[in-house]
This record gives C-alpha cells, structure tokens and sequence, in this order.
C-alpha cells in the first residue's frame, strides 16, 4: 500500500509508514461502540486523473454497555463502572455517548445556581466563545448543545413536582444525575416556580424560529419554549458539550425488506407503523403478535424506550415546513 487512512467513527486520520507496515499513535478523543476501519490505497502515477484502488477491512471495536442504571459496562473485560467520569476540572464524561459536559450551570461561578445564571438564547450562543478563550477544562471546541444530545442526560428516576407548593426542594428528585452534575430548581425567591428548570439548546423548531426545544429537569420534558416571555427575553441554564459530533446524526439504511437501520446507534426499526392508534397495553400485544409472526423476519421487535424514540426524530422536519412529520422520509 501506499498510502493508509485510518477511520474512527466518523473521523479519519492519516497513518504513517509503508508497504505492509503503518502505525497510528494519537490519543482517540472518543469513548463508546464505534468502529475502526483501515482503507489501503494503491495509487498509480499516470497522466491524468489520479486512479485509486481501495481496501477496507473493517474490525469492531467493543466499549461500553449501557445497564441504563446508571452504570455502564466494560464489554473487553466485564467491569462494572459508573456512566458519568467526573473529570477533577468542571467537565464530566459520558461513557455511553461519547460526549464531554460541563458539570455546573453556575455561569457566574459564584457557588450558587440562581436566576442570575440564567442566559437567553443569545447569551448562550455566545457562551461557548466565552469557556473557548478561557480554555476551560483543557479545550477550544465547547458547542451549546442540541435537544439531542441534552436529552440524553435525562434521568427518568426523578419524580414530577408539579403542584408541588411548598418552597422546600430538598425531598425531590430531578431528572438528571445529581452525583455526577451539579442542579438547582427555580428561583422562589427571584420570583421564579420550583419547576423553572428549563435548560437551553442550539436546536430551535423549524417551524417557528422564535422557540427553541429545551430541556427541563425539573420535571423530566422537552418543550418548545419562547425565546420572549412576558415582552422580556426568556432565561435558561446552560451547559456546554463538547466531543463526538456526530452524536444524534442519524445514518439511515433502507435495508430493502421493510426494515431501517440506523447506523448511528445500531438499532433496526420497522419502515411502517401499525396503522392505528393504541393505547400502551394494546401496543404491547402487537408487538407480542409480531414476533409470534416472525415479523419482517425477526422474532425480537420490542416497544422502543423513549430515548430509542426520540433518537429517529428528525428537528429539520415538521408539518408546516416540509409537509411532514418530523421524521425522515425514509419511514413510511
């Protein structure tokens, strides 16, 4: 070979070396299930266009397992870790997506979480610049997140407080790992109610750019919230992210049968619905019959949980823009 390229997930790195042998040394910047693909390309110098012949061998690599307990699991050797690394310097790593947070919503870094830490979308655009100059935690390339990937932090172990109407949050329970991030409800005494925990994202509905989706821990939603409230710019807390960018980019496969894989996360999905509305019960005895049936060919469909849901949902579509549901074309 003349030349190697090595490909990590989405990512490709050129390797040093020649003929049959080549080497790579590079920390990877990327925690999870990916795949590790070398292309070898043979190149002759002729006039002309450049012709190339490739080879792609192709070897998985195993990470982790989500025991969606909060642990996850080392697939090479069996152990048992918690999901979220507190790194010592403000950040947290996620062991299951890859993806490096910022632990606090504490903008100002007083040691409170307050109203006065809360931005507008604006401000949160901004503030990934901010975290970049500073270099904090070590790094450059902080983003605000998208619904996706802040959705992926929700933790369905919390319990909603709505009506809930004593100013007293220490017996309640947020949808989001408090061992690992640091959280605060809203506000009482600036006015604010215990559920004004809305957390801001970069991903804005399409449909109405004046409303962004958001994520509120407090009582474990995704909402489309106004950038205004009440003729004044509505606040958010905000974390940033950083790593693995292709997180929540679906690649879909018509696989030709009925069924669609999603390359992103391995999963296969029926192309069509039932047809029908159900309630939970009956969906589940659907889908019982389905696999009784061997259904496209496979006797394991299950009821997707709602991350699996939330993760074909595509935030470029809706009903007024594309004529659509929010999803890809590509199901029925």
């Amino acid at each position: 070979a003349k030349g190697v390229t090595l490909v990590v997930g989405k990512n490709t790195f050129e390797m040093t070396g020649s003929g049959t042998n080549w080497t790579f040394k590079r920390r990877l910047d990327q925690i999870g299930d990916f795949k590790v693909s070398m292309i070898a390309r043979n190149v002759d110098d002729v006039d002309g266009p450049m012709a190339t012949a490739a080879l792609k061998i192709e070897k998985e690599i195993k990470g982790y397992k989500d025991n969606k307990n909060g642990t996850v699991t080392n697939r090479k050797t069996g152990k048992v870790m918690a999901r979220f690394i507190d790194n010592g310097d403000g950040t947290v790593t996620d062991l299951v997506t890859g993806l490096m947070w910022q632990q606090s919503p504490d903008v100002d870094g007083d040691g409170d979480i307050e109203a006065d830490d809360k931005l507008t979308f604006d401000e949160a655009l901004d503030y990934p610049d901010t975290l970049n100059a500073r270099r904090f935690g070590g790094y450059t390339d902080w983003r605000l997140p998208t619904i996706k990937e802040l959705y992926s932090l929700i933790d369905f172990s919390g319990v909603d407080p709505s009506g809930y109407e004593s100013s007293d949050t220490s017996g309640l329970v947020p949808f989001i790992d408090t061992d690992s991030f640091d959280f605060a409800y809203g506000d009482t005494d600036a006015g604010e109610r215990i559920i004004d925990s809305q957390w801001a994202t970069s991903t804005l509905y399409v449909g109405n750019t004046n409303m962004l989706f958001g994520v509120n821990f407090a009582d474990g939603r995704i909402k489309g919230y106004g950038l205004t409230l009440f003729g004044q710019d509505k606040t958010f807390f905000t974390v940033c992210v950083r790593g693995n960018t292709s997180y929540g980019v679906n690649d879909f496969v018509n696989n030709g049968d009925g069924t669609v894989t999603d390359n992103a996360t391995g999963l296969m999905w029926a192309q069509n619905d039932n047809g029908q509305g159900l309630d939970w019960t009956e969906a589940l005895a659907w889908i019982e019959q389905r696999n009784a049936e061997a259904y496209l060919g496979y006797q394991d469909w299950r009821l997707p949980n709602v991350k699996e849901l939330h993760s074909i949902l595509d935030y470029t579509r809706s009903p007024d823009t594309t004529a659509s549901a929010a999803i890809d074309p590509v199901f029925d």
